[in-house]
Formats: C-alpha cells, sequence, structure tokens
C-alpha cells in the first residue's frame, strides 16, 4: 500500500485510491477533548458517520477458506475438535527438564548421586543447545 500527501494540496492516496483529507487536529493543542461533552459529541459524529458508509467487503478477491477436516490425520482431527469444543489445552509436561536429588534413602548412594549429575549435566547441555539454535535463528533466520 502507498501512502503519499503532497504539501498544498489536501489529497491523501492510500492503496491506489484518493480522497480529500483536511487534517486539522493538533492533540498537543486541541485539549477539549478532556471535556465528556466533547467526547459524547465526537462518539456520536463518528457513529454518524460510521451508519452512512456502507462497509466493503475486503475479503472479496481472496479464495474461500479451505475445509479443515483430517480424516487421514487422527491427532489434527482430535485437536480440532478440541478446539471446536472450546476445550483448554492440557498442560505441557516439563517433568523431563527437571534436576532431581536422588531420593531420601538414597542420600547417601554415590551411584545415586553420580546419576542425578549425569541427568543435570545432560539437562544443562540441552539448555545450552536451545539457546545456541535460538542465537543461530536470530542472526540467520527470516526476520
Amino acid at each position: 500500500n502507498k501512502t503519499m500527501a503532497s504539501q498544498g494540496e489536501d489529497t491523501l492516496v492510500v492503496g491506489g485510491e484518493q480522497s480529500h483529507v483536511l487534517l486539522d487536529a493538533l492533540p498537543y493543542l486541541d485539549n477539549e477533548y478532556e471535556n465528556p461533552a466533547v467526547q459524547a459529541a465526537v462518539r456520536s459524529m463518528i457513529e454518524a458517520e460510521m451508519a452512512a458508509i456502507q462497509p466493503r467487503d475486503y475479503l472479496a478477491h481472496l479464495p474461500p477458506p479451505p475445509d479443515l477436516d483430517f480424516p487421514e490425520n487422527p491427532v489434527l482431527a482430535a485437536e480440532m475438535k478440541r478446539i471446536a469444543q472450546g476445550q483448554r489445552m492440557a498442560p505441557l509436561d516439563i517433568s523431563r527438564y527437571e534436576v532431581p536429588a536422588p531420593p531420601k534413602e538414597l542420600a547417601r548412594d554415590a551411584t545415586a548421586w553420580r546419576n542425578a549429575i549425569t541427568n543435570a549435566k545432560a539437562q544443562l547441555e540441552h539448555q545450552h543447545n536451545r539457546l545456541a539454535n535460538l542465537e543461530l535463528a536470530k542472526k540467520f533466520g527470516p526476520q
């Protein structure tokens, strides 16, 4: 969309359509708008103008939306059904990202602590990989 206004003319071109516009409001000087009576008058003028305008169908040039029926994919079909019924999505299971200490009964077991430390290192490395991927996507990904 191209917007153009030339000095000395009251012509505004938006999206190839030309109309005559006179901008006469200076919000930093026109402080009467704070008055509730002025607000009501402005609101009624806007409503009267909107009632006189025949709305344009801005989507007429687009093809009809696709049929979102997924008979070949039961996962997508179930998800679309859940959304249509207004049900909330089940919370994500983030337990695999936890780094628990060994249970109390294994608090003195060196093997249990080694396993916990190995898990913590794996989780930390996974987070480092996620961070590196995010930084690469930010630097080289689409804007």
